[in-house]
């Protein structure tokens, strides 16, 4: 990987350490605004070179399943 995608995979660190105490959402038990931001741009990561990034962020990838799972992720 190059540099960028090092700095984006060690920006998503904090989000993943966030994810790791078992809440669902990046705020806690609510769906926000966050949540709605974050998932398109994770979901971008595969396309821009980063294709293990489910791998490398377990807890990013419990969390995009649930955005996925959403009716909203589904119609959009």
């Amino acid at each position: 990987l190059g540099e960028r995608h090092l700095v984006l995979l060690e920006k998503m660190g904090t989000m993943e350490a966030q994810l790791a105490d078992g809440r669902p959402w990046l705020c806690g038990d609510q769906f926000t605004l966050a949540d709605i931001a974050l998932g398109p741009r994770v979901d971008m990561f595969p396309i821009i070179g980063i294709a293990d990034i489910y791998e490398r962020l377990p807890h990013i990838a419990k969390f995009m399943e649930r955005v996925k799972a959403r009716p909203s992720w589904a119609a959009s």
